[in-house]
């Protein structure tokens, strides 16, 4: 399953082929094979279906393998799973090329990960299913499996983050109580494996929790089955920036910001516009002496039409996982000022550039300096007609932060679950103070 999951990212003809073949051997399912199930041994002769006892031809699989075109010979190239288009043009496939051959190079400064151990115990559990359930009630009304293993996920995480804190030693291994946590929440990816909101919401805690490759897995994942929604692109493409892979995730970026998406395209180009141009500054602080420099250098300066004269010492995105949703940002400034849909600027500077209504995200605020006391961040669920159901939503609130000594900014990720329309503002993420 592993090695047709590898398959699956690079697939051409010959490709799908072998993959069709493996499946159909190992029952695998996937974006190539399904499962059929009859009634009697008759009716899969009437139609022509042979069960599994055909021998595989592991030679026929070799050679269409085998003829796979070499990267030389492609006519594309590809970066973490997806192809690089000639349609882009020949300056932005050459701008990625020269990005994906640096080495790791951070972007902003991005919360590390607990340190884990996993033991055989921990790995051979079955999944808490059952267990969770009784976490279902916090979660009220919604009572669904991954709402249920969300809530648990975050306990344990909660517990592994006082015992790596603190001071004195315990009889409880932290390293070990991250793990726990972790094996929870990647449960939902195996009960929910196609099931795209429970994916956001396991790749939205992932963010949260620090383990970017990992999230970005599972944004990559959606984004292969839903490749019309340019908001798995973009949360890829924060995946990848996080973990300094500017090749792959400026290639996520200008496929947005090349291609037409009818529903978002007012929403997702200038969020792809101003993370590109963070990703482009990062390339040019840190790698003076590339030959590409200029070419990095003058991509940056035609991207600055996004956002002409912005120079924020905040900005915050917010993404949800259900389309057909309108979940709206609300940011308090202070105890007069609110920034929302019905009152998007601030006598202060600060701006919500849009109400989006289509479901998913993001919405975009910023500000050009933050407060010491820090602002108050909300959301409100407002409605839904997503034929996937009105709960769970999660949010997923990216916030960068920035400050005049540090070249770098500062990004945290925060993840909540909101189990029901409700009018009421849920408040999704701590004081977002400026930092020093």
């Amino acid at each position: 399953e592993v090695y047709v999951g590898r398959l699956l990212d690079d697939p051409d003809d010959n490709t799908i082929q072998a993959i069709y073949a493996l499946s159909r051997h190992f029952g695998l399912s996937n974006d190539y094979a399904s499962f059929i199930v009859l009634e009697t041994d008759v009716e899969y002769q009437q139609y022509g279906i042979v069960g599994r006892k055909r021998k595989l031809d592991f030679g026929r699989i070799n050679l269409l393998l085998r003829s796979r075109r070499t990267a030389g010979e492609r006519d594309i190239l590809l970066l973490a799973g997806m192809p690089l288009p000639e349609d882009l043009g020949e300056t932005p496939i050459r701008l990625i090329t020269s990005l994906s051959e640096l080495g790791e190079t951070p972007v902003w400064v991005s919360p590390a990960p607990l340190p884990m151990r996993f033991g055989p115990k921990l790995l051979l559990h079955n999944p808490p299913e059952e267990r969770a359930e009784d976490w279902a009630v916090e979660a009220a009304p919604a009572r669904d499996t991954p709402t249920a293993l969300y809530l648990l996920a975050g306990k344990l995480f909660d517990r592994a983050q006082t015992l790596h804190e603190a001071k004195v030693p315990t009889k409880e291994d932290p390293e070990t109580a991250a793990a726990r946590a972790f094996r929870v929440l990647s449960t939902i990816a195996e009960l929910k494996p196609r099931d795209d909101p429970s994916l956001r919401l396991l790749g939205f805690v992932l963010m949260e929790w620090g383990l970017y490759d990992e999230a970005e897995r599972i944004f990559a994942r959606v984004r292969r089955r839903r490749p019309f929604e340019p908001q798995n692109l973009l949360l890829e493409a924060i995946a990848q920036a996080a973990q300094g892979k500017l090749g792959e995730a400026a290639l996520r970026y200008e496929t947005v910001l090349g291609r037409s998406f009818p529903r978002f395209e007012e929403y997702v180009k200038p969020v792809a516009a101003r993370l590109y141009s963070e990703l482009l500054e990062a390339a040019v602080l840190s790698h003076e002496k590339n030959p590409d420099r200029d070419l990095w250098a003058e991509r940056r300066q035609r991207l600055s039409r996004f956002e002409p004269g912005r120079d924020p010492k905040g900005r915050l995105l917010l993404f949800w996982n259900l389309d057909d949703t309108d979940v709206d940002l609300h940011v308090r400034e202070g105890i007069f000022t609110e920034v929302w849909y019905e009152k998007q600027t601030s006598f202060t500077g600060g701006r919500l550039f849009w109400d989006n209504t289509e479901g998913l995200g993001p919405e975009l605020y910023e500000h050009p300096r933050l407060s010491r006391r820090g602002f108050r961040v909300y959301v409100n669920y407002f409605s839904s007609s997503s034929v996937e159901g009105a709960a769970p939503a999660a949010t997923f609130a990216a916030a960068f932060t920035y400050s005049a000594v540090q070249p770098l900014p500062f990004a945290a990720w925060h993840t909540t679950v909101l189990v029901g329309v409700q009018e009421e503002k849920v408040e999704i993420m701590p004081r977002w103070k400026r930092v020093k």
